[in-house]
């Protein structure tokens, strides 16, 4: 399967998560759920600004971009960052309303929607593996969906831990760790992307260790 294919079955199969968590969510009063399924939705965004900008990367140069389309794989994953951010900045919101105003929480119907959500973003994130490595817009869309198997687990642990315990603020202190998580991984493509749009060294090039080997080859 091409990467083109795996990009658009990646979409379906989270617009599908997204949507089980949100009822979900909103069935068992669970903000922990509903944060992942905000998170599956920019996951869901991510695939497709990813899906685009690696289907713009491959027109060829015209007399108005001479050097190709290459860079919108770079755009791509700018945009990325800043919506994560974005995403982020709404949940501290909810966070800081439900520890005001703690709500009961259906553990049931939240451990369910929590399980396909972990069962579908890892399913996702094995598809995207083998490409990660070569191109920073494949990776943005892989470190969303990376992230937000871990903040899927994080979920189906809640559900145990307020069951045994009945500690109710245990779920938006899970949206708090969501939340952590989601700023991480859009710090890191932020600060990627600028660089490489800034003209910066790759990483992992030494310059001076570059010029030395040119002056001794002269």
């Amino acid at each position: 399967m091409n990467l083109s294919r795996k990009f658009l079955l990646s979409i379906l199969l989270n617009i599908t998560i997204t949507l089980v968590e949100i009822l979900g969510g909103l069935l068992s009063g669970s903000l922990a759920l509903i944060s992942d399924a905000i998170h599956n939705l920019s996951d869901v965004l991510s695939l497709i600004i990813g899906y685009l900008g690696e289907r713009i990367s491959k027109k060829p140069a015209d007399e108005r971009h001479t050097f190709g389309f290459k860079r919108s794989e770079i755009l791509a994953a700018l945009l990325n960052a800043v919506f994560l951010f974005a995403v982020a900045i709404w949940i501290v919101i909810e966070i800081v309303k439900r520890f005001t105003h703690p709500e009961p929480i259906e553990l049931g119907v939240m451990s369910v929607a929590a399980v396909i959500g972990l069962l579908g973003n890892f399913f996702s994130i094995l598809m995207l593996h083998s490409h990660k490595e070569h191109s920073i817009n494949v990776k943005a869309a892989y470190l969303h969906l990376f992230y937000d198997t871990l903040s899927s687990v994080l979920v189906v642990i809640a559900v145990p831990v307020i069951y045994f315990t009945g500690f109710v603020y245990f779920d938006p202190i899970i949206s708090f760790l969501i939340v952590i998580l989601m700023l991480k991984s859009a710090y890191e493509l932020l600060k990627n992307t600028v660089h490489i749009l800034m003209m910066g060294v790759p990483e992992g090039f030494d310059i001076n260790e570059i010029a030395r080997e040119i002056i001794d080859l002269c």
